[in-house]
């Protein structure tokens, strides 16, 4: 028989007894992790004659892939990070904390990371790290572009089968490269345009504040606040449609940072007046005017929005590209430089070739009349393969 567990007499006993147990999953989750680390390395997994280091794992620790490959992720980057591992090892850091830590941490660095993470929540670290590199320090400014956001869902067979079947066909459209976020949006971005009339307006509609004095852009979405890239901006200038203005202190466009632009002496009138002079002169005031009076003012107009689509089959008009679902007009002088509305300089690019423009991946030159030009950044035509030199 079993020997019955000494049952707390008081409460404080049992939270000593849970912090001391908890110092000790630390000790036992670096020491496995090591092991782990060093049975990867010497490909343990031949030895039992199993077909990969994965189906060890599973079968030996009933971890999932996933899980062994953070744990040995984790124990390589505490082999140069002696700090963090010890934190580790004494119960300060849990291990769901020490995991994002060393995303970020350095050997010059992870003392900072320490006393930052001090005290807080997993989320909180996990939000600490967030959009950080490796050699940043917790103060230092995020980059959206590397923030990344973890959704889990729950299907039926029924459910799975439907999305594999959409995964599969935006694949086919997007390139077999594409990874599982840009097959995500692309398939939320046909939804979210299937009742559009794309004659008429965009295929598909986000909502984005962009901040008039530092040109943060920011997209409110499930009542939070995302901070997204530049790219996103610009591809919503191309082809966007102004909902109105909003003072910064009266707006969460800065994710409770609104006071750090705006002056707060000024009234919120006022300093949206001198904010529209200021970026746009009297025309600004004055297509504000006519929005708040109720017109609607598109970047693009219906007619011109025709017209540009039927000049260009309704289709991307990148080399190659199949995509005629998700088209986004483009301007090819920005809009925010001065770029005109006409047809000579508008071309049609699906949204993923779009993105790709704006981040500096893909390049155009000329007007559609003379013939446009795609490069890569490097400078050379877009999907041209260099041929080997003969032998």
């Amino acid at each position: 028989m079993h020997e019955a567990l000494e049952t707390p007499r008081t409460l404080a006993e049992i939270d000593e007894q849970i912090i001391r147990l908890a110092e000790q999953q630390g000790a036992l989750d670096e020491q496995i992790g090591r092991w782990l680390l060093l049975a990867h390395r010497a490909r343990l997994h031949r030895h039992f004659g199993m077909a990969s280091f994965a189906e060890y794992i599973e079968r030996r620790l009933g971890y999932s892939p996933r899980l062994a490959k953070e744990r040995a992720r984790v124990a390589e980057a505490l082999e140069g990070l002696p700090a963090l591992r010890s934190a580790l090892m004494t119960g300060a850091r849990a291990f769901s904390a020490t995991k994002e830590l060393v995303r970020v941490a350095t050997a010059e660095t992870e003392l900072e990371w320490l006393r930052a993470s001090e005290a807080k929540t997993v989320r909180e670290v996990e939000r600490l790290v967030s959009g950080l590199r490796p050699g940043d320090l917790p103060t230092d400014e995020k980059d959206p572009l590397l923030v990344a956001h973890r959704k889990v869902v729950t299907l039926t067979s029924d459910q799975k089968a439907t999305l594999l079947d959409a995964e599969i066909l935006a694949r086919r459209t997007l390139g077999p490269q594409a990874t599982d976020g840009e097959v995500w949006a692309a398939i939320a971005e046909g939804f979210l345009g299937r009742s559009r009339a794309p004659d008429e307006q965009p295929g598909y509609q986000v909502a984005v504040t962009v901040c008039t004095e530092c040109d943060r852009t920011f997209r409110p979405v499930g009542g939070e606040t995302i901070e997204v890239s530049e790219t996103i901006r610009d591809c919503a200038c191309c082809d966007g449609e102004l909902s109105g203005l909003a003072p910064a202190d009266s707006a969460e466009a800065h994710a409770n940072e609104a006071q750090a632009h705006v002056g707060q002496d000024a009234p919120p009138t006022v300093t949206v007046l001198r904010t529209l002079i200021r970026q746009g002169g009297l025309s600004a005031v004055l297509r504000e005017t006519s929005k708040a009076l109720g017109f609607t003012l598109q970047t693009v107009s219906p007619k011109l929005r025709q017209i540009v689509l039927a000049r260009d089959g309704h289709r991307c008009t990148v080399p190659g590209c199949r995509n005629a679902l998700l088209i986004d007009l483009h301007h090819l002088q920005k809009v925010r430089d001065g770029g005109p509305n006409n047809p000579e300089n508008l071309t049609t690019l699906c949204s993923a070739h779009h993105r790709q423009h704006h981040a500096g991946y893909l390049g155009i030159e000329g007007t559609p009349s003379t013939g446009l030009v795609f490069t890569t950044r490097h400078g050379t035509l877009y999907g041209h393969v260099p041929r080997r030199n003969a032998a």
